[in-house]
């Protein structure tokens, strides 16, 4: 009850969610019966209807019933709040107009996701417990997003341990590690704002715990005097600015070249005050302290709307690390918060190097999974070059393949690919110059999953195939990000 009074004094809102987190159907034997979900329901409300601090009753997390008996047990109970204030059934349906649902958009969940990949994710929070035929309109509350879970240490949670070895490496320091999670953090906070797709956006978690072996953590290094880490206080109370702003780009490797690489950059003006904003932003481009470009263009958003101010950039020419920053500045030219991206710009060659010889070519699948919650997983996905989509085969077939036209005779030398977490544990690759007749060239039964770099004695083929024959997890389909092929074309 302390909390709920603490909310109360400081104006909090809540969104009160029940402790019931199924996940799945029920607690084995243990089944969730309507007629007892009432009687919780009732003492419930009756216990925290009076405080001002919850606008929201939020039923359970991340919960699936069939049938719904939640969702029952929400109707006979409603009545019983004289603010009739609006419900939340997880991943049940909603029940009248003015609820809302739950919306997980974890991006990060996939441990090879990045920023850059951002431009390809639907701004709908879209995620597999809220399919959109239960929702017209959507009425929808982003309550967790991050999956970037460090602790108090600064060390990677038990769920972010593989993404962080992906991100910066087995050896990254505690800062490197804290001002990796802050930044992001801040990127996805922008997105899901600017997209204004969600009717609230809330951080998981503001107060929480942090352990050894935990899954999760909250963001404080100080818990007594309730400090929080330098970074994250930083970067987030800039994407949480109450008037903020978000750069519109995502920019990773830019490749250096004879000729500076010019394009457009939109930067979002979000005001979330019941009052029209006016001032300008200015668009930066830096090599350190030392500005490569400033631009200013007055801006100008009305009470609780969205603007967009364009820009054209050019971007570096010099191989380095630089930053793309937006600031907002008041109708005085003072700062008032400031959108944020890193970019490299590489080598050419290198970066083409990287990503192989396969990219876009023609490819086919023995099978691949229906389309799901608007999204597709088919095999041209592997070679989009993008780390937020991905094939998928069907279920419980244990022998798939997927097989790359090159379009041209080359000498290839190996491949990398990126699962999903549902990997192969045996698979092979073959080679053909005709599509028809195949050859080994790497057999393994223990793969581990992630990433699979791959070796082996350069080959002339136009086809290249991969072949999985065991997946990693039981009964499991395989899944695959990206899948680069390395060699080189035959003269």
């Amino acid at each position: 009850e302390m909390w709920y009074r603490i909310a109360d004094e400081e104006g909090l809102m809540i969104q009160n969610e029940y402790p019931i987190w199924l996940s799945r159907q029920d607690w084995g034997d243990r089944k969730l019966t309507t007629d007892q979900l009432e009687l919780e329901f009732t003492d419930w409300i009756h216990e925290h209807a009076n405080h001002p601090c919850v606008v929201i009753w939020d039923a359970s997390n991340e919960t699936t019933l069939k049938p719904d008996v939640m969702g029952e047990a929400i109707k006979r109970v409603r009545k019983l709040d004289l603010s009739n204030r609006p419900w939340e059934n997880s991943r049940g349906k909603v029940g009248e107009k003015g609820d809302c649902m739950e919306s997980h958009p974890y991006q990060f969940r996939n441990w090879h996701f990045e920023t850059s990949g951002l431009a390809e994710v639907p701004r709908f929070p879209f995620s597999p417990q809220n399919a959109r035929k239960y929702f017209d309109p959507p009425s929808v509350i982003v309550n967790e997003y991050g999956w970037l879970w460090i602790d108090r240490e600064g060390k990677p949670c038990t769920l972010t341990t593989q993404l962080y070895k992906n991100l910066l490496g087995p050896d990254a320091t505690v800062e490197q590690t804290r001002e990796t999670y802050a930044r992001y953090l801040a990127t996805m906070t922008e997105f899901w704002r600017s997209g204004r797709q969600a009717a609230g956006l809330l951080h998981f978690c503001g107060l929480g715990y942090s352990r050894p072996g935990g899954a999760t953590s909250d963001n404080f290094i100080d818990f007594d005097n309730l400090i929080f880490e330098p970074h994250f206080e930083k970067y987030m109370c800039n994407a949480f600015a109450p008037v903020g702003i978000a750069i519109e780009a995502w920019p990773q490797d830019i490749p250096a070249g004879k000729v500076a690489q010019k394009t457009s950059i939109d930067v979002t003006v979000i005001n979330d005050v019941s009052k029209d904003w006016n001032g300008s932003v200015r668009l930066l481009v830096l090599d350190g302290e030392k500005q490569l470009l400033k631009v200013d263009k007055p801006a100008k958003a009305e009470a609780s709307q969205l603007s967009t101010v364009s820009f054209n950039v050019i971007y570096p020419n010099q191989i380095g690390t630089y930053s793309l920053v937006a600031q907002l500045l008041d109708d005085h030219g003072e700062w008032v918060t400031q959108s944020e991206r890193i970019f490299d710009v590489v080598d050419a060659i290198e970066l083409a190097a990287s990503i192989g010889i396969a990219r876009g070519k023609p490819v086919t699948v023995s099978s691949s999974h229906r389309p799901n919650f608007g999204l597709t997983y088919g095999p041209e996905h592997v070679l989009d070059g993008s780390r937020a989509t991905r094939w998928t085969s069907e279920r419980d077939v244990k022998e798939q393949w997927i097989s790359i036209d090159l379009e041209e005779l080359h000498e290839v030398t190996g491949m990398e690919i990126l699962w999903e977490r549902t990997y192969a544990e045996v698979f092979s690759v073959q080679v053909s110059l005709d599509g028809e007749s195949w050859s080994g060239v790497y057999s393994t039964d223990s793969g581990k999953g992630n990433i699979d770099e791959i070796s082996f004695a350069p080959t002339q083929a136009r086809w290249v195939r991969l072949s999985v024959t065991e997946p990693g997890w039981d009964n499991s389909p395989y899944s695959i990000f990206e899948l680069n092929v390395f060699g080189t074309q035959v003269q």
